[in-house]
């Protein structure tokens, strides 16, 4: 997400999924954003991402550096 800022949580990127079409291999990104929120959210944010990919967007304590909890984003 932001290197010189280590609040902005992390990006997990998996890939070689099914095949899209003939040559695209599907794709998924789990972005953990950094906030208050202490259980795993019900709900995510989903952006249809390039051809054949999808980023996940979910906010959790557990994407924040030890000791710096930020307010949600």
């Amino acid at each position: 997400l932001d290197y010189s800022d280590p609040t902005a949580g992390v990006i997990l990127d998996y890939d070689n999924g099914d095949y899209f079409y003939y040559w695209f291999g599907m794709y998924s990104m789990f972005s953990f954003r950094c906030s208050n929120n202490v259980q795993m959210p019900a709900v995510a944010d989903v952006t249809h991402y390039g051809l054949a990919g999808y980023m996940i967007y979910l906010d959790s304590v557990y994407a924040c550096p030890k000791g710096k909890c930020t307010s949600m984003m």
